[in-house]
């Protein structure tokens, strides 16, 4: 089986025929979500794979920045539609991973049609190919773009001010400086966007972890998911409201937080399970070590405020639990393989 990497880890798993189960998957087959076996079904085809493609969310890309600002460059002002953008990319990541010579667009006629089809290009209008390749070639300057930035990580100037506002909150804070500055506790491994393919439930899984740090003596595993929220940082766990209660006296209530909207919850879960798999195939026991879990949230609007929120294992317990339904849903439904790392 090929191996994962962080260069093919988007493409990895991605066919009904051969699928890898991830936690942005799950989200399309639990039942509060309005998942279904038909819609996880559509996600991991392609044809509703918006959430988990190359044009990475914020978050990530937050974490990228603070790791290495120098790898971005601001898109060119002629920047085509975002649609037609996404097949371009898609077009330009296909011929990097088939090692074929990058040349012009006009070059990869036949990779542009698959491509606007992954992405349903022009489905809604009925176009024909010819009229698909005319208007995908009308964005040539990008592909080009694409070609001369050489790996670089591309961004618009609104996206690069963002990031560049959040830098400066980390290097200006002394708990969170430690993260951009590689400080490691001595004895502390930290590892940083590492991929991970495992087993859960006899289904292929695959993660890609921000950043985890592992003391190997102490047998403690830290791990950190940078999130980003438009909304002030201080919101992301949830903030109590008064409501009336049946007597007509005011009650505190919590309303939920990003942190529960999206069920992160059951992400950093999923990535436990990660990390524990992963330490079984270096030949330690999961069992003997002791988890953390933390949240490192970024403001994308102004002052870009920056918290870190560490999560009870009370929430970790939900998300398992969470996990464990998907994961009977999808035994109910798809056969179960067996795989060899």
């Amino acid at each position: 089986m090929e191996s994962l990497t962080r260069e093919n880890y988007f493409q990895f798993g991605n066919s009904l025929d051969n699928f890898a189960v991830t936690s942005s998957s799950l989200q399309h087959l639990h039942p509060s979500q309005g998942g279904s076996i038909l819609r996880f079904k559509s996600y991991i085809s392609g044809t509703d794979q918006k959430s988990e493609s190359m044009s990475l969310d914020r978050g990530s890309l937050v974490h990228q920045y603070l790791e290495n600002p120098e790898g971005f460059k601001m898109y060119p002002a002629n920047k085509p539609s975002e649609a037609v953008c996404e097949v371009i990319q898609d077009v330009y990541n296909t011929i990097l991973m088939n090692g074929v010579a990058l040349g012009t667009l006009d070059d990869h006629r036949m990779q542009i049609i698959v491509s606007a089809q992954k992405f349903r290009y022009g489905v809604g209008g009925k176009w024909t190919s010819d009229t698909i390749l005319k208007k995908i070639l009308e964005g040539s300057a990008y592909y080009d773009f694409l070609c001369e930035a050489d790996g670089s990580v591309m961004v618009d100037s609104g996206t690069k001010e963002i990031l560049m506002n959040i830098m400066s909150t980390f290097e200006n804070d002394d708990e969170l400086r430690r993260f951009i500055e590689d400080r490691p506790q001595e004895g502390v491994v930290v590892y940083k966007e590492e991929p991970i393919l495992f087993q859960h439930e006899g289904f292929m899984c695959k993660s890609l972890l921000d950043r985890f740090e592992v003391d190997f003596e102490k047998k403690i595993v830290r791990l950190f998911d940078y999130k980003t929220t438009s909304k002030a940082v201080g919101l992301y766990m949830g903030s109590s409201v008064f409501v009336m209660n049946e007597e007509g006296e005011p009650v505190v209530s919590m309303r939920p937080g990003a942190f529960q909207e999206y069920h992160t919850y059951r992400q950093l879960a999923f990535y436990q399970l990660a990390i524990s798999a992963w330490l079984i195939q270096k030949g330690y026991d999961p069992r003997d070590f002791q988890f953390g879990h933390a949240i490192i949230a970024c403001e994308t609007i102004s002052p870009y405020e920056v918290k870190l929120f560490y999560i009870p294992m009370t929430w970790l317990k939900k998300g398992l639990m969470e996990i464990r339904t998907c994961f009977e849903i999808l035994k109910k439904n798809v056969i179960p393989q067996q795989y060899e790392y």
